[in-house]
């Protein structure tokens, strides 16, 4: 519980420790913050695991960014419920490449 209230709701670690006084458990912050390192990546992965199926339609969104002090053209396909599938950065403008090659080959893959 305490765990996710730190990544749910952004408290710190003393907010939690607050939390769960008033809860009549007693811990250290310090020891809140050791939950959060060790059990952080199983929440990550569960949650992984509830993100839907990519849907039959898929957009593909071009963006010219500065990454680290050079232009480069950003590329993300995006399924119709606004998941991110892929993305994909490169120096010049390819985008008919990343939708021909990327989406056929994710198409395939996650359809299958």
């Amino acid at each position: 519980m305490a765990v996710r209230w730190y990544l749910r709701y952004g408290l710190s670690y003393r907010d939690v420790e607050e939390l769960l006084a008033e809860r009549s458990v007693t811990v250290d912050h310090v020891t809140v913050y050791r939950w959060v390192q060790r059990f952080t990546p199983e929440f990550i992965e569960a949650a992984r695991l509830c993100r839907h199926a990519p849907g039959d339609r898929w957009f593909a969104d071009e963006t010219y960014v500065k990454v680290p002090g050079r232009w480069a053209y950003l590329y993300r396909a995006i399924d119709q419920h606004g998941q991110v599938i892929d993305v994909l950065r490169q120096r010049r403008s390819r985008g008919w490449i990343f939708v021909h090659h990327r989406l056929s080959w994710l198409a395939s893959w996650c359809l299958a």
